[in-house]
């Protein structure tokens, strides 16, 4: 559930970052894909996995305080 959640805050981001003219062009593709590997690189899998944990804990209590 929480890497669930961590694709679909991912998937929002690019969304609201990019027009879909431009994310799919092919060198802004390969840089974002390279871009992910080093971010990925940097930080171990269970970081990433405590990372995810801490938003959705964050992104309820959001909720709850109705930000």
């Amino acid at each position: 559930m929480v890497l669930a959640a961590t694709r679909e805050i991912k998937r929002i981001a690019i969304a609201l970052l990019y027009p879909s003219e431009v994310a799919g062009s092919g060198t802004l593709d390969r840089l974002m894909v390279t871009a992910r590997d080093y971010a990925r690189a940097a930080a171990s899998d269970n970081t990433l996995k405590a990372n995810a944990k801490d938003w959705t804990h964050f992104a309820r209590w959001c909720r709850m305080k109705g930000a």
